[in-house]
């Protein structure tokens, strides 16, 4: 019993970590869910992996490709990588802290 609630404690760290990295970067999808992203598509691969996500690391940006910044100026990118987060795993790390960054929460 001791080793289950173990597991369930380091569940709730790893789910109150995600929402504390979706609050950074991320960005709310309706009902279809969240997206995280990072400009290392490595970073991403062992959250897809711990977490057990299905969806592919989309490349938004290639390293070096031109991006318009404020319609003032461009700049070349590191990359930019994206995963797409369900509505599950979206609800559960929602749930795992009542005080995540407003902007980010659904209405």
């Amino acid at each position: 019993m001791d080793e289950l609630f173990d597991d369930l404690k380091i569940l709730k760290f790893n789910l109150t970590w995600l929402l504390g990295y979706y609050d950074e970067d991320g960005t709310y999808r309706g009902g279809k869910g969240a997206a995280i992203y990072s400009s290392n598509k490595n970073f991403l691969g062992p959250v897809k992996k711990y977490f057990d996500i299905k969806n592919k690391i989309l490349t938004v940006a290639k390293p070096t490709e031109d991006v318009d910044v404020l319609d003032s100026y461009t700049v070349k990118t590191k990359g930019l990588y994206s995963l797409q987060i369900g509505e599950y795993l979206f609800d559960s790390f929602m749930d795992s802290y009542r005080f995540s960054v407003k902007r980010k929460c659904p209405s």
